[in-house]
């Protein structure tokens, strides 16, 4: 009987390992490296971790949790409410529909495809700030953090993700 309720403990932390991880991104997106010459160094963890389980744990990641994980970055971090769960919904759908081409090829495809989102994501955080603020904001803050998370999609795949992913299908 104890088996057995470990079993399904262990089954529902399973199921829930990526709205925690996801989870963690946005508490770790709240306390911003500090860099020379850079204001907001936080990488866009969420963005990565949305992608990431939108391509290979569709099932796990629904697209009503990536609004409300949206939501709760935009309110941790002060920004204008929407504009967070608008984008990471809007790379979950594309990512979610294009799945197939990318789950089962090499790391040079999801990394690939990575970059495509997160040149959407900040193309279009740019245009809905800008709009937001009457004004055209500065594009250099927005531009480094799309390189960041270029350079750190790789690390963050092989020792963070990959790992819980494999740990998800029972294959640890």
């Amino acid at each position: 009987m104890m088996h057995d309720m470990r079993q399904r403990l262990g089954a529902t932390f399973r199921r829930l390992l990526p709205v925690l991880v996801l989870l963690l991104f946005v508490l770790m997106g709240t306390a911003p490296l500090r860099l020379p010459f850079i204001e907001n160094a936080a990488p866009p963890l969420v963005l990565m971790g949305v992608y990431f389980w939108a391509v290979f744990q569709p099932v796990l990641m629904p697209s009503w949790v990536v609004f409300v994980i949206g939501l709760l970055q935009d309110l941790l971090l002060g920004l204008p409410l929407g504009i967070s769960p608008a984008l990471l919904v809007l790379v979950h759908w594309i990512a979610r529909a294009h799945r197939r081409l990318i789950v089962r090829q090499s790391f040079l495809v999801v990394w690939t495809g990575f970059f495509l989102m997160a040149l959407l994501a900040t193309v279009l955080e740019w245009v809905g700030t800008s709009l937001l603020a009457w004004h055209l904001v500065p594009v250099l803050p927005m531009v480094l953090r799309f390189l960041e998370a270029i350079l750190l999609f790789p690390p963050l795949l092989l020792w963070g993700l990959h790992p819980a992913n494999r740990a998800i299908s029972g294959q640890e």
